[in-house]
C-alpha cells in the first residue's frame, strides 16, 4: 500500500473533527476538505471519529 497522495495534516484533521461534531455527513465534509467521501470515512476511523449519516435524498412519509 502507498502513501496518500495529499497526506492528512493536523489542520485538516482538526478540521475533520470540527465538522463531525458540527454533524456534517461524509459527502459535505469532503466537499469542503477536497476529499473523497471514502477518504473522509477512513480517515475518521482512524482517528476514532463519529461522522453523520448521508442523507441522498428526502423521503416524504405517506406519499406516494
Amino acid at each position: 500500500m502507498s502513501a496518500p497522495e495529499f497526506p492528512w495534516t493536523p489542520e485538516k484533521d482538526g478540521l475533520l473533527r470540527s465538522l463531525a461534531a458540527a454533524g456534517e455527513s461524509a459527502a459535505a465534509i469532503a466537499t469542503l476538505l477536497k476529499r473523497t467521501p471514502d477518504a473522509v470515512r477512513s480517515r475518521a476511523k482512524v482517528l476514532k471519529i463519529k461522522l453523520a449519516r448521508s442523507q441522498p435524498g428526502r423521503k416524504v412519509k405517506g406519499k406516494s
